[in-house]
């Protein structure tokens, strides 16, 4: 597990990598082809939500996992839009739907 902290905007996130990240937890999932589709990332709880700001503990899949199965090969590159779409998610709260090409973002109560 690799952990990395950074600023953006007025939110503070701290990144989880993880070859593996647990289904239903309260958060924003984050899908590669559809709702259903591979998790490949996760924002933990809704404070930042409510506040507009603060702390985020957000996981994402290590490029290195068997969960890529067949996009392995493109795991980077499907990660680099992961990012661009937590972003999004941040800025917009908007996090139910497909936000850029095939991730689907899933709200989970």
């Amino acid at each position: 597990m690799a952990k990395d902290t950074e600023k953006y905007k007025q939110f503070e996130i701290e990144w989880i990598t993880l070859p593996s990240i647990p289904w239903g937890d309260s958060g924003v999932e984050f899908h590669y082809k559809g709702e259903r589709g591979i998790l490949i990332g996760f924002i933990e709880g809704y404070q930042w939500h409510h506040k507009n700001s603060g702390f985020c503990k957000i996981s994402t899949l290590a490029v290195d996992s068997t969960e890529w199965g067949k996009f392995k090969p493109e795991s980077n590159e499907i990660l680099k839009e992961l990012k661009d779409c937590i972003y999004q998610v941040l800025r917009q709260h908007r996090f139910l739907g497909f936000l850029k090409g095939n991730i689907f973002a899933w709200p989970n109560p």
